[in-house]
């Protein structure tokens, strides 16, 4: 099962910037260590896992049409997810989602979570998509303030008051579970990590969302080079066109 969270900065930094890197082991590299993580941050910003799923198709393909724009100023993986997080808003700027997190509530419904986190899948979706993504990065993912604001781009006071503010509800959930006198902060990010949504692939569906997501880049790098070609021709015929009505007038 592909559910392990492994940082290969190093590695990615090097393919991220190697012109001699492969794209399809960039890709393979992309779901094989990072589909969980990412999708996690999609789905926490777009709370549908079919639409984050999606999310990460169009991220990872991203990652490798625009691997040349990363420079190595900041971690391969700091990049990673910021481009998660771009690709995620934008798409919840379209789909209209500012609100409740309908699909953590849905999920409270499956069979597999207990009692207690079927309570508490509602109060993580009734967040608002920043709360659930820094919720996520700080207590299930377990980076910590300044890293976080590195990847949200937001100053440390900012990512403190987001996380406060999602906290609260959700130790108000807890401790009305828990006996009291039992420590919440020991318990926050356990209890957070066993019931936040996973989406895991076996062998077989890694394989075919590499696939997929091949198909997608090159259609879209065939797509490019066209643009490329086609601004490339218009820019020739447009300084032709001045350096022709530059030329004096000869008489005859």
């Amino acid at each position: 099962m592909l559910n392990q969270q492994t940082d290969l900065s190093p590695d990615l930094d090097w393919m991220l910037q190697s012109d001699q890197a492969n794209p399809d082991m960039l890709l393979e590299i992309l779901v094989v260590q990072y589909y969980r993580p990412v999708f996690q941050i999609a789905d926490a910003i777009l709370a549908d896992g079919l639409a984050a799923r999606k999310a990460v198709e169009t991220i990872f393909s991203l990652a490798v049409l625009e691997k040349y724009r990363y420079r190595g100023e900041i971690r391969a993986e700091v990049w990673l997810y910021r481009l998660a997080l771009q690709v995620a808003f934008e798409q919840a700027r379209v789909r209209s989602l500012s609100g409740p997190g309908e699909s953590f509530t849905k999920r409270a419904v499956e069979a597999s979570y207990s009692v207690a986190d079927r309570l508490l899948l509602p109060v993580i979706g009734d967040l608002q998509p920043e709360e659930r993504l820094v919720l996520l990065l700080r207590e299930v993912h377990g980076r910590d303030i300044p890293e976080i604001s590195q990847i949200m781009e937001l100053e440390a006071s900012g990512v403190f008051a987001i996380l406060s503010q999602a906290r609260q509800p959700v130790r108000a959930a807890l401790a009305a579970q828990e006996p009291e006198g039992r420590s919440l902060d020991m318990d926050l990010s356990e209890r957070l990590a066993g019931v936040w949504p996973v989406d895991r692939l076996d062998q077989d569906e890694a394989r075919e969302l590499i696939q997929v997501i091949r198909m997608r880049t090159r259609q879209a790098g065939s797509r490019r080079r066209g643009l490329a070609a086609l601004k490339e021709t218009a820019l020739v015929a447009l300084v032709l066109s001045l350096i022709h009505i530059s030329e004096p007038t000869r008489p005859y």
